[in-house]
């Protein structure tokens, strides 16, 4: 997974996690990646799709992030020696390769962090983009017309199948049953008919996030 993600991403998680210590907390959520994401679009190398995709919803960024800030964001001083994924964070960094796969990218893009993170409504994080006129349905229409002008990142792959990776000791039977459900059915929607699931046996996601969270 870590050969997947864009640099792009790979900036997201350090300043996910350089909020999260600024913040005093010892866990990285998704307001972190979402500052992460709004801080990777101010600067001098913005990610052109995300950008695009702020571009047509007539987000700005700054303001957002400063709102952001101001809503999750409490500065204590302190900061937590080891940080820790929420689950909230964590399924949204595991989907994005599914989202990835839909949309038929060669990598892991910051904008499939925005996708996966407006797909779960329950998510304060994702109210409050539904608040500032960011949802799943508009982030996609906004993609799909950037997916229809360049190509260069899309590829053709036709296999309806995906292979998934659960650390089985972290997830309750019934966590896992509710993520498989959930993917399913994300997958299906798009024109896919398998899911392949697989035990604790591929662990490079976590060891790619390790080091970056210590």
């Amino acid at each position: 997974m870590e050969d997947q993600f864009s640099p792009g991403v790979k900036e997201i998680i350090t300043y996910s996690k350089e909020a999260a210590h600024s913040n005093g907390v010892d866990y990285i959520g998704t307001e972190h990646l979402l500052i992460g994401l709004f801080n990777l679009q101010n600067t001098t190398n913005p990610d052109d799709l995300i950008s695009y995709i702020f571009d047509k919803l007539n987000v700005k960024t700054e303001e957002l992030k400063k709102q952001l800030e101001q809503k999750f964001i409490k500065k204590t001083g302190e900061q937590a020696k080891n940080l820790h994924l929420t689950r909230q964070a964590e399924r949204a960094l595991k989907t994005t390769f599914l989202e990835a796969k839909l949309f038929k990218s060669l990598s892991i893009l910051p904008a499939h962090l925005l996708l996966t993170i407006t797909r779960n409504e329950n998510d304060p994080s994702t109210k409050f983009l539904m608040q500032n006129g960011i949802n799943y349905d508009y982030v996609k229409s906004a993609y799909k017309d950037y997916q229809a002008t360049y190509s260069d990142y899309f590829i053709n792959n036709n296999s309806p199948y995906l292979s998934l990776y659960f650390m089985e000791d972290e997830y309750t039977s019934e966590e896992i049953a509710e993520v498989i459900s959930f993917l399913s059915d994300l997958y299906k929607e798009e024109g896919g008919d398998g899911l392949v699931i697989k035990g604790n046996d591929i662990l490079e996601f976590e060891s790619f996030l390790e080091p970056l969270l210590a």
